[in-house]
């Protein structure tokens, strides 16, 4: 603590690898997720990193006594506003990370799969992820040009056959996220009643009302050329891949309460 001021502050790098996982699910069959496995016989392939792999991640808090009021470093010599200016409080937190890598689902999208068997798509070269936020789905249109730079490395496996993508992406994530709340309070002590106090505070939640945005559509459609489904064809509304469809978190938030401790 420093002059009524703590902080605490923390980073991590990390990476998660595994042969089967899911973003929110707990089903898992001797370590692996047999509902994303491409091909049953070889769930060694699919080993890659986790479907909840974020890279990065970082975390800082503070709570500070605001030196106002009686015996404070800032003290007006009245007692009555040493009582209203005093003994107010703020805490807060800002929370950023790199955001998760992206993952592709499993379908078939026309193409012919044995029973029990699905596929990802052929991935012919590394997946670009545009600059900044880009092929936001805004009513119907898309605004940008495309999460990705480079859709057409994506293309669909011949019949019967495994698609070469790895399960999650090892480089390119989802919108990264960062947010900062606030709170404000203040306990006022009832006169005559030392077991009692009540406390007003004032939360906030999305202090600056930043859009953070979700994880793009991985599901890739794919152009007929000459009767072959060739490349990720995401130019039209009806395609959505690489597009970002929905909002990942809500916009500011606050509240008031007040409470009484006995």
């Amino acid at each position: 603590m420093l002059k009524g001021l703590q902080f605490l502050g923390n980073y991590t790098a990390q990476a998660s690898y595994d042969n089967g996982s899911s973003q929110g699910s707990n089903e898992y069959i001797l370590g692996t997720n047999l509902n994303g496995v491409q091909n049953p016989n070889n769930t060694w392939a699919e080993y890659s990193h986790s479907a909840f792999d974020m890279p990065q991640m970082a975390q800082g808090t503070f709570v500070y006594q605001i030196p106002f009021g009686k015996g404070r470093l800032w003290s007006t010599g009245s007692g009555m506003l040493d009582t209203i200016l005093g003994d107010w409080q703020t805490s807060g937190g800002y929370q950023w990370n790199s955001g998760q890598l992206l993952a592709f689902p499993l379908g078939s999208g026309g193409q012919h799969t044995a029973p029990g068997y699905s596929s990802r798509p052929n991935l012919n070269a590394p997946l670009k992820k545009n600059p900044g936020t880009q092929g936001v789905m805004v009513n119907g249109a898309i605004r940008g040009t495309g999460y990705f730079q480079n859709n057409n490395a994506i293309s669909q496996p011949a019949d019967f056959q495994d698609g070469n993508a790895p399960r999650v992406l090892p480089s390119v994530t989802a919108p990264g996220t960062k947010n900062f709340n606030l709170a404000v309070d203040k306990s006022f002590a009832i006169k005559y009643r030392k077991d009692m106090t009540l406390k007003f505070r004032w939360e906030t939640y999305n202090l600056f009302n930043h859009v953070q945005y979700s994880a793009p559509n991985m599901s890739p459609s794919y152009q007929v050329v000459g009767g072959i489904a060739t490349t990720a064809f995401p130019t039209s509304p009806a395609h959505t891949f690489g597009t970002i469809t929905s909002q990942a978190n809500s916009p500011l938030i606050q509240q008031v309460s007040l409470r009484l401790d006995f």
